[in-house]
């Protein structure tokens, strides 16, 4: 059995009301809990006097009124949704009581012996103050009024779709996990293919489809299509047919950038001064044809600002995504305002999709505490009225129980102090260690802002490795996590969630360490061994006792509690943490190589683009470079941003001194493909011996090889590409040239040079 903790029951609030009890039931099943009694409770869905409540007319679903008088409460509400929403309301800030997570509901009670932990004294003297003035004197009079922010609230986190969160907490509650099964919808974004399926039509009819770069692409729908139209409008009553009650179907872009630029296509959203322009003429038809149901739209990416003609029919909803958005500063001011309030003049129904996790490192540490409030307030302003709070669907994510807190919360009131509901959660759910954790979310932020960056949805912790992910950040973190977990050695629960803390500095550390330019403190040392026959002797956390370990001891802790308490999953589509292990101890096993051309010096006779790399050091190109990364022998990973020289449409080009005559049988290197950032394999690589000495009569050998791959559609990945001689050479210099693809291929759908990223260049 759980533990109890003074006065407060930790008990799952689904076995004590089940999901068919009425609020009149669990209302009263609670003040009999609390108080031993029963109060009268009365559930009215209309008022007697029109005049009770202010703004009753606008209540909806959800929004309610309490009056308590004489110890009598009454309960007024549209639905009994919104009764539901009331009886939580009381429970919460009339008796103090807090759902904090599916597993633990704080419930007070006067019971003396319910626990004898003192690791929350604070708490218990406010909720027995409480519960002893409602036992003595009743409740006081009162008159109580709530609508919240937005009318459809929903936060994509596991927690908020486990045993009665969703309820408790008054989200807009989907019943599955299920990315596309939500309250009220029908479909759930990125639908025209299932409306015209490119399997059935492309061949036959390629202009149902977007056309770019002069060719037929099955990525996107042709908006101005009158007959992808007719056969979307009868996929979508199809599928009505499955879902009669759904109000909500969204009829949207795909989640790609390759919109239709045929000559119709192209001509409206110059009109409409946006690509919006041909999708909402689309949609806008689509709605004529439904009009008892709600047609919704992405305003997405490249759609993302409104057209300056069309407007959405009233029963379009217009969904509006934050995905660029910087999370280490408030949204006000920026471009999105300016595309927020441009849809705002032009529609009442608008869902804003936000963003709340890094998709690509699910676990690492995301300050991004200080926009959640101001962001939905801003939204609150402009008039949005549905929420989407995009986490993750199952347990997983950075400080995930307190992120779902916060969210729900500020979703039904914008205006709540997120410290203040900071510090209530992490007092009850922390206890004795919430100033640590609250210590710990400062540090990050405070971090973040001082080294000036933004916080984006996708980038690696290698980028904030001079910033808030900093070697001497990540040991400050992990030394105040110990010092909590040393202040709560006797609550095993406790140090359980300190633990879950801790992975994300552990996770963000491994990344780091992946890493050259990170500098010398990571690059696998090892000083203080500690007692290897015993390794219960020492504490799981080892910045904090002053130990630099080995990359494998923090791999082996990681994968150890990751197994034990999660998450199961570390980026948003795969990789489970057996699967992080795995790739990240053969990263470690080639990562060091060792071949002829290490450190050597290098002559650039095409310089590598400034972003990425060393490119930004070089400024004489013809002088010889040293301390590169394209030949320190140490190998990179897929993250571009990082590991990788990139060359945009132009060969690489270089010349190694190797610092004597050196046999040489075979040069390779690795190349980078991503499509989806116009980064493809080059075309072939070029080797051969080469003098300073202007004998340029002289025939040299060539070591020369095609790359079999070039301008396929292959996945993000890193490929090997090597060049050998026939017969071994002898030279001090070589010359290499890495042949650029050209242009992207059609298949990708851009007009554009495609990008060139080498990494490590090896000689042997």
């Amino acid at each position: 059995m759980k533990k109890l903790i003074l006065f407060f029951c930790l008990i799952c609030f689904s076995s004590l009301t089940g999901k068919s009890q009425s609020p009149k039931a669990t209302l009263n099943n609670y003040l009999q809990l609390m108080l031993g009694k029963k109060y009268e409770v009365k559930f009215k869905f209309h008022t007697k006097s029109k005049n009770q409540f202010k703004n009753e007319k606008n209540w909806k679903e959800d929004g309610f009124g309490i009056q308590v008088k004489a110890n009598k409460i009454n309960i007024y509400g549209h639905s009994e949704r919104a009764h539901h929403n009331a009886v939580y309301y009381i429970l919460e800030k009339l008796f103090a009581c807090q759902y904090l997570t599916a597993d633990q509901v704080l419930i007070s009670s006067l019971n003396p012996e319910d626990s004898k932990d003192n690791t929350i004294n604070k708490i218990k003297a406010q909720q027995t103050a409480i519960l002893l003035n409602i036992q003595q004197n009743g409740l006081k009079d009162m008159l109580i009024e709530q609508i919240p922010a937005f009318e459809y609230r929903e936060v994509f986190y596991g927690e908020c779709r486990r045993a009665d969160y969703a309820k408790w907490h008054q989200l807009t509650h989907a019943d599955s996990g299920n990315f596309e099964n939500h309250k009220g919808w029908g479909l759930w974004v990125h639908t025209l293919h299932r409306l015209v399926p490119p399997e059935k039509y492309f061949e036959s009819h390629p202009e149902y489809f977007a056309e770019r770069n002069g060719i037929r692409l099955k990525d996107q729908i042709c908006m101005s299509s009158q007959e992808a139209l007719k056969i979307a409008v009868k996929s979508l009553r199809e599928e009505m047919s499955f879902k009669p009650f759904a109000k909500y179907w969204s009829v949207s872009q795909m989640d790609n950038y390759n919109y239709c630029e045929c000559t119709s296509c192209s001509k409206i959203d110059k009109e409409e001064k946006s690509h919006a322009g041909s999708i909402l003429r689309f949609v806008n038809q689509i709605a004529d044809s439904f009009p008892d149901k709600i047609i919704s739209t992405l305003a997405y990416q490249y759609s993302r600002n409104a057209p300056v003609i069309t407007k959405p029919r009233s029963n379009v909803n217009i969904m509006l995504c934050t995905i660029e958005s910087d999370r280490s500063k408030p949204i006000a001011g920026t471009d999105f305002e300016t595309d927020l309030s441009n849809w705002s003049k032009v529609s009442q129904n608008i869902l804003v999709w936000d963003y709340v996790i890094n998709f690509s490192h699910l676990v690492m540490p995301f300050p991004n505490w200080q926009v959640l409030g101001p962001n939905l307030q801003l939204f609150k302003k402009y008039g949005v009225n549905m929420m989407f709070e995009q986490g993750y669907n199952s347990p997983s994510g950075d400080m995930e129980p307190l992120r779902a807190f916060l969210i729900s919360k500020l979703l039904w009131n914008p205006d709540y102090s997120v410290d203040s509901l900071t510090k209530l959660f992490c007092d009850a759910y922390y206890g004795d260690a919430s100033s640590n954790v609250i210590s710990y979310i400062n540090q990050q932020t405070n971090a973040l802002n001082e080294s000036k960056r933004s916080l984006s949805l996708y980038e690696p912790p290698i980028s904030f490795a001079n910033g808030y992910l900093s070697y001497e950040m990540l040991n400050r973190y992990e030394k105040n996590i110990y010092e909590a977990f040393k202040k709560t050695q006797n609550n095993k629960e406790i140090q359980q969630r300190l633990l879950m803390i801790n992975q994300g500095i552990y996770y963000a550390t491994l990344e780091v360490m992946k890493f050259p330019q990170s500098g010398d403190n990571w690059i696998f040392t090892l000083k203080n061994k500690r007692n290897r026959e015993n390794p219960e002797s020492h504490s799981p956390f080892y910045f904090a006792d002053d130990f630099k370990p080995t990359y494998s001891e923090i791999l082996n802790e990681f994968t150890k509690n990751t197994n034990l308490y999660g998450p199961k999953i570390l980026h948003e589509m795969r990789l489970s943490p057996d699967e992080f292990y795995k790739r990240t101890t053969q990263y470690w096993k080639q990562a060091i190589t060792k071949h002829f051309a290490v450190s050597a010096p290098v002559l650039y006779l095409t310089k590598p683009d400034a972003n990425y790399r060393d490119g930004s050091m070089i400024i004489d190109s013809l002088s010889w470079q040293k301390n590169q990364s394209i030949n320190n022998g140490i190998r990179g990973v897929n993250d571009y941003q990082y590991s990788w020289m990139g060359w945009w449409g132009r060969d690489a080009h270089i010349i190694l001194d190797l610092g004597e005559a050196t046999i040489v049988r075979e040069v390779k290197t690795h190349f980078l493909e991503n499509n989806e950032a116009w980064i493809l394999g080059p075309a072939s690589i070029e080797v051969m011996p080469y003098e300073f000495d202007n004998k340029l009569s002289r025939t040299y050998p060539y070591a020369i090889s095609e790359n079999l791959q070039k301008g396929l559609k292959l996945p993000v990945g890193i490929h090997e590409l090597k060049a050998e001689f026939q017969v071994p050479i002898q030279t001090r210099y070589l010359k290499i040239k890495i042949n650029k693809l050209g242009k992207i291929p059609a298949w990708r759908g851009v007009n554009g040079d495609a990008w060139m990223f080498i990494d490590e260049i090896e000689v042997y």
